[in-house]
């Protein structure tokens, strides 16, 4: 049985939001296909994650990846917590402003678990606002987090994209 995460990270400056990025950002999928892999020794865990951004106009993903993670954790999940325990794995959704940003004052206290068995998969989808001030200057950008999860015998590219999710979990504000 394999665990196959798929994270898409979408991130974006405020002069981005005008309609026609707004447009091109809201077009993108929200599952993609998955590379084949041919050799590499098996894993338990296979991550693919996408990173699009307003630096080429959402036109095609500036880094793409699929690995076998050594250690699964907060760098990879974002405030989502994976345990695996009777062929059921569960996925529990926690709203920080560290992990999901501002504002916070729609989603306080938020947390949701979903789960999901094998052949069955899960999507948890969230955004924010993140601020940077220092001395000398200040800027704020926007971030939106899709994490497709599924428990499958084996990795098949069309995992996320043949079919919608078992069940999923929108922690979305209008940014």
């Amino acid at each position: 049985m394999t665990i196959i995460i798929q994270r898409i990270q979408i991130k974006w400056a405020k002069a981005s939001r005008e309609s026609v990025m707004a447009s091109r950002r809201n077009a993108l999928f929200r599952a993609f296909s998955l590379p084949i892999v041919k050799t590499g020794p098996e894993s338990e865990v296979y991550f693919h994650t996408l990173f699009y951004s307003d630096a080429n106009s959402f036109s095609a993903p500036i880094k793409e990846e699929f690995h076998a993670p050594e250690i699964l954790g907060e760098p990879h999940l974002r405030g989502i917590k994976l345990t695996f325990e009777d062929r059921l794995l569960s996925a529990k959704y926690r709203y920080t402003v560290w992990w999901t940003g501002h504002p916070e004052a729609h989603r306080t206290h938020i947390k949701r678990t979903l789960s999901a068995r094998e052949g069955e998969y899960i999507r948890f989808e969230h955004n924010g606002r993140f601020v940077f001030v220092d001395s000398s200057a200040s800027a704020w950008w926007y971030e939106h987090w899709i994490y497709n999860i599924c428990v499958a015998p084996r990795i098949e590219n069309d995992l996320f994209t043949c079919r919608k999710p078992n069940k999923q979990f929108l922690d979305v504000v209008s940014i």
